[in-house]
Order: structure tokens, then sequence, then C-alpha cells
């Protein structure tokens, strides 16, 4: 069963970033570590390897820090 929880939360993602609303399924990212072994992180950093994601209207939801935030939007824009 699907739960619907409706927050805002203003971010800051860089200057030159477009600011809009956006609704979705929030998809918790799940990649492999930077070195390749089968340790998996939440940074977003690398391809994800979660099984699948919605085929639209969906938000990517990683973790801070390990790569800065215009690769993390790169590798979620390619899913």
């Amino acid at each position: 069963t699907r739960k619907e929880v409706f927050k805002k939360y203003d971010g800051r993602y860089g200057k030159n970033s477009v600011i809009a609303s956006s609704s979705g399924v929030v998809m918790h990212a799940l990649s492999m570590n930077k070195s390749g072994t089968s340790v998996a992180n939440h940074y977003g950093c690398t391809n994800y390897i979660n099984a699948k994601f919605p085929t639209e209207h969906w938000i990517a939801l990683v973790e801070r820090g390990d790569c800065p935030f215009t690769n993390k939007i790169k590798i979620a824009t390619k899913e």
C-alpha cells in the first residue's frame, strides 16, 4: 500500500538551477560506490542499481556528499 505524504522543503542546488514546483514518487537512489565494489550507497554519484524507476514523475532522493550536486543531477536525469 502506498502512503502519500506531502511536505515542502526548499533546497539550493546551484545558482543557475531552474526554480519550479515539482511532484512525483520519491525514489531512494541506490548506487555502487566509486571503487566499484559490491557495497552500495545512497549518494547517487554513479549509475543507479535500483530495480526499476517509474516512467514519469519521480524524484531522486540522494544523500549529501561524495560528489558535486551537478553530478547527482546528471546521473538522475539518465534514469
